[in-house]
């Protein structure tokens, strides 16, 4: 649909096209970028492009899992095992 509009307005614009200026190829890609960029800014596009509600089997699964179990799958125990406990503070208190 997108491709479709662009060529038709390449269509109806050919006339204005000036060899002088530049190559076909560089005018009609003008063209097609000028229509993403108004595409993007419009406000219709930008509505779609709003957030939305996650739907409530998303959260699913997650329930059972602890936060202990997502801090040691990336290492952050390991590391603060390595430090000094004075140098842990309330970091280690907190978590551990």
């Amino acid at each position: 649909m997108y491709c479709r509009r662009v060529f038709i307005n390449i269509w109806r614009k050919i006339e204005s096209y000036d060899q002088s200026k530049g190559r076909l190829f560089t005018w009609m890609l003008n063209i097609a970028r000028n229509a993403s960029i108004d595409t993007l800014r419009s406000k219709s596009y930008q509505n779609s492009q709003k957030n939305q509600e996650l739907p409530d089997n998303v959260y699913k699964g997650v329930a059972n899992q602890t936060t202990q179990m997502n801090v040691d799958t990336i290492g952050l125990k390991k590391v603060l095992e390595k430090l000094k406990p004075e140098h842990r503070g309330i970091g280690g208190i907190s978590l551990f």
